[in-house]
């Protein structure tokens, strides 16, 4: 039997921490940009406090790096972006007229879209029509006289800049002959449409939860960073506290990185240039401030030189764009992305072994006679 007053009290609690995040999240994200010197000090307090009393005046480190990051991506996953599809059948026969149906979907839906309807002969492009159209569909008929696959186009266009470009692949048929007689084999490509072509279909299954831990494992990396050759133990609370003031330093950077993002992708059109300036001179800012702010911490945590401390957060920099870089490439070729977890397998293990060496032999404290 279904208990009303847990579930009235379970909306009650989530409807309160919503509250509770949609205020908490400004203030924290303000108190880091405006005094990032506040982090670690504010960590290594609250470190020391209750588990159920931690965080009570400013949002959780990692919970607020997860808004910050999780929620854009959610949006970015499941909302379409702005692109023109084709519908229509995906067989035909010869000498019959087929209708597509172009539609659009447009950041600006305001003023005049352009239609242009073309089809590929091999690696040529032949173009069939331009239409002017206050709508965001538009059709046309097309007629084949030979069987095999063809490929219409369609490229759809706004006085803001937005230009979309898809190709729909169809078999074409001739029913008085046989299928060996009608040039199956001049291309035996499947059709594109209808096919996942995104990064997006390899998360499918557990997208959050990849996400969650990409998100993580960068903070991870810089409290890696300091908290190795530091001469000490890597304990789990020395690896906590830096991992939680790097979920701080990190969040402003994140959300400017995909306020940006989301912006080109669904708000801003190329029109509106001096909005892109603006998001990307925001992300410009925020990364200089994490560096900064990286900088100072690990030349303070680790009492090195601010030089060294700058090449280290460099380093942990490219180590990150590398990686983001080889996913992104490699993420429509599964063949080619094991292959290159393979290999950062074995470069990952070199390098293990390689620093134990250089601990081992630069690094070592005297000891004592026995």
């Amino acid at each position: 039997m279904i208990d009303l007053t847990k579930i009235i009290e379970g909306i009650e609690a989530l409807a309160y921490a919503l509250l509770m995040w949609i205020l908490l999240i400004p203030k924290t994200l303000a108190k880091i940009v405006f005094h990032p010197a506040w982090a670690p000090g504010y960590v290594s307090e609250q470190l020391k406090e209750d588990a159920r009393s931690r965080f009570d005046d400013y949002l959780s480190p990692i919970l607020l790096i997860l808004l910050c990051s999780l929620i854009p991506f959610v949006y970015a996953y499941t909302t379409p972006r702005p692109a023109v599809a084709i519908s229509g059948p995906m067989q035909a026969e010869i000498n019959k007229g087929v209708d597509f149906t172009a539609t659009a979907n447009f950041i600006s839906r305001d003023g005049q879209y352009t239609y242009e309807w073309g089809h590929w002969d091999g690696a040529t492009y032949t173009m069939d029509g331009t239409w002017d159209s206050s709508q965001t569909t538009d059709f046309l008929t097309f007629t084949w006289s030979t069987p095999g696959w063809k490929t219409i186009a369609v490229t759809a266009s706004n006085d803001k800049g937005e230009s979309y470009y898809y190709e729909y692949d169809i078999f074409v048929v001739d029913p008085s002959q046989p299928a060996s007689a009608q040039g199956t084999t001049i291309n035996t490509a499947s059709p594109k449409s209808g096919e996942a072509k995104s990064w997006q279909s390899a998360l499918e299954g557990m997208p959050g939860f990849l996400a969650a831990l990409a998100f993580l494992s960068i903070p991870l990396l810089f409290s890696l960073a300091i908290e190795a050759f530091r001469g000490n133990p890597l304990t789990s609370s020395s690896l906590m506290r830096s991992f939680y003031v790097q979920c701080y330093f990190l969040s402003p950077f994140a959300l400017a990185v995909w306020s940006f993002i989301l912006g080109v992708e669904y708000f801003i059109t190329p029109s509106e240039w001096l909005l892109y300036i603006f998001a990307a001179a925001v992300v410009l800012v925020m990364l200089l401030q994490l560096i900064r702010n990286e900088v100072l911490l690990i030349a303070a945590e680790r009492r090195i030189h601010r030089g060294l401390a700058f090449w280290i957060i460099l380093a942990c920099l490219l180590v990150i764009t590398l990686v983001a870089l080889t996913i992104f490439f490699l993420s429509g070729n599964a063949e080619a992305l094991r292959q290159s977890l393979g290999w950062f397998y074995i470069v990952f293990v070199i390098g293990l072994f390689l620093t134990g060496v250089w601990n081992g032999l630069f690094r070592r404290r005297p000891t004592k006679d026995i």
